[in-house]
């Protein structure tokens, strides 16, 4: 993946955790919305990491080649 993309991804990365904090505190008393909030947080959260270290890898190739 190029970093134009990885970039990309973190983006959608941190409003998938913004569309579950919304979630979360429109329907705060419903079971449902803090299962799907915690769900999306997890996905972005991990996701979030696995792109930084995608990253990272990318930026350390790019250096060395350079």
């Amino acid at each position: 993946m190029t970093t134009r993309r990885i970039l990309y991804a973190l983006v959608a990365m941190v409003a998938l955790f913004i569309v579950g904090a919304i979630i979360g505190g429109v329907w705060d008393d419903s079971d449902a919305a803090g299962n799907i909030t915690v769900t999306l947080w997890a996905i972005s959260i991990i996701g979030a990491a696995l792109l930084l270290v995608m990253l990272a890898v990318t930026s350390v190739r790019r250096r060395r080649t350079a």
